[in-house]
Formats: structure tokens, sequence, C-alpha cells
């Protein structure tokens, strides 16, 4: 894996993650 593809991973990863957390509060 590039480390261009585990950058883009890692973004959409963290907008889940934000997104999990606005839904959750």
């Amino acid at each position: 894996m590039t480390p261009m593809t585990g950058k883009l991973i890692q973004d959409l990863l963290e907008e889940k993650g934000l997104k999990h957390k606005d839904l959750a509060t």
C-alpha cells in the first residue's frame, strides 16, 4: 500500500469517525 493510499484511507476513516461522533452526540 502506498503512503498516498494510506493517507486517503486515514482521511476517510477520520471523516467517518467525526461523523459517528457527531451522531453519538
